[in-house]
């Protein structure tokens, strides 16, 4: 597991950590949404997966669904509400660890290499 804590948009932090040997965090559990949690309080940050092939339908790197856990918090994801595409998954940091989609294209933090 390893955090890097750098600013990029989702395609370039999932390059970063390809060039690391690994992927964006995949979160497959509480105990691991917590831990991932704990390495970025107050930071939004990039995790793994996106639905930009379906929309609605996330998938994490290895090409696995959400199926068995997730961690959104309510009213999402909303897809931007009608405001933007929004196909890339966060997990809040400032809010307690809780999930949201954003915009591929914004910066944050980001999670390389945990797998749950």
């Amino acid at each position: 597991m390893r955090l890097l804590v750098v600013m990029a948009s989702r395609t370039n932090a999932e390059a970063d950590c390809v060039t690391l040997n690994m992927h964006l965090a995949a979160v497959r559990s509480d105990p691991s949404n917590a831990v991932v949690q704990s390495l970025v309080v107050g930071k939004v940050s990039w995790l793994g997966a996106t639905d930009a092939v379906t929309e609605g339908t996330f998938l994490w790197p290895d090409g696995s669904d959400l199926t068995g856990y997730d961690n959104f918090r309510s009213g999402v994801p909303n897809n931007g509400g009608g405001q933007g595409q929004e196909d890339c998954l966060v997990i809040e940091g400032n809010n307690g660890g809780s999930w949201d989609d954003r915009p591929c294209g914004n910066t944050f933090a980001y999670v390389c290499g945990f797998e749950s």
